[in-house]
Formats: structure tokens, sequence, C-alpha cells
């Protein structure tokens, strides 16, 4: 079957997201509880990417503003463009528009077998 582009655009932002928690935790060796909160954040919508759920579109495409102020906070508190926050930034704004477009396809395909 094959899968839209809006479907592997929210999968490339969530992959991201999760990669961008993990180099953090990898650079210092130890799992802070800001960080353990934010793996799980992004970690939480897979089953629903897995079984194609529109809900958990929905409500990934409001996670990942919440992902994008994280990215955003990042980068202006330390000043320095990170790989972390860049990767963030980027990841949060795909996870974004993927998963909003994805979930309004979900709805036209639900609308047209009714």
């Amino acid at each position: 079957m094959k899968k839209s582009p809006t479907y592997i655009l929210s999968w490339l932002g969530l992959i991201g997201i999760i990669n961008s928690q993990l180099i953090p935790f990898f650079a210092t060796e130890k799992l802070s509880l800001w960080t353990a909160f934010l793996l799980l954040a992004s970690i939480s919508p897979v089953k629903g990417f897995l079984y194609n759920r529109r809900y958990t579109f929905q409500w990934a495409g409001f996670l990942a503003i919440f992902f994008l102020s994280v990215g955003l906070s990042e980068y202006f508190v330390i000043g320095t463009v990170t790989s972390s926050a860049f990767i963030l930034l980027c990841s949060s704004v795909i996870l974004y528009f993927g998963a909003v477009f994805h979930a309004k396809k979900l709805g036209v395909i639900e609308r047209t077998m009714k």
C-alpha cells in the first residue's frame, strides 16, 4: 500500500524530534527529568501513527507546536545554534505540516466513505 507524502512527512518529523532529544542524552550520558519528559512526549504518538489514526495526527500537530517552542527557547537561551535545537526546530515544523495535512486528508477519506 502506497503511503501519502503527508504520512511520510509526519514520520520524518517525529523521528527527527526523537533524535533531537537523544543527542543531549548521548553527549552527557545522563538522563535528566526534562529530557525524560520530552522523550516520553515525543514517543507518545508512535502507536497512533502506526495505525494511521486521525485523532493522533490531530493532537500531534499541537505537540509539534510545543516542541517548536522548546526548540526556540533552546536557541535563544543558549545563544548559539546547537545541533539538537536546529534539528528540533526543523523537525517540529515538518511534523506540524505533515500531521495537520494528513489529519485533514484522513478526514476527507472518512467523509467520502460514509
